[in-house]
């Protein structure tokens, strides 16, 4: 499977050039990276990221419905609002990574908490 995968800067950038032009008034646009990466080549960046080969994964079936490649057309928000995403895939999954290893874990909750 293949997706256009996208960092949380590039939704707020997007956001906030929408908010700030008037070509954006009742329009939709396409949030995206406008670049393909295969769920396989997600895996490979996350693995080089933690520098770790120790990463569980199993492929099962594709689900019925489910898009096998997926790219937005990010074309028209180009052009409109003067987006460019500039972030690549590995450095938002290691500011996600990054993110991720600040944050404790909280303990489960057991019914006697309840």
């Amino acid at each position: 499977q293949i997706r256009d995968f996208v960092s949380v800067e590039h939704i707020a950038q997007a956001n906030m050039l929408a908010m700030d032009s008037k070509n954006a008034t009742g329009t939709m646009f396409n949030v995206a990276s406008g670049k393909s990466t295969s769920i396989k080549e997600l895996l490979e960046t996350l693995q080089k990221i933690t520098n770790t080969t120790d990463i569980g994964y199993e492929f099962g079936p594709n689900r019925k419905g489910d898009v096998k490649f997926g790219r937005a057309s990010i074309e028209k928000i180009q052009k409109y609002l003067k987006y460019e995403p500039n972030i690549s895939l590995e450095y938002g999954l290691g500011q996600t990574v990054d993110f991720l290893k600040t944050k404790t874990r909280c303990p489960p909750i057991t019914q006697s908490a309840l």
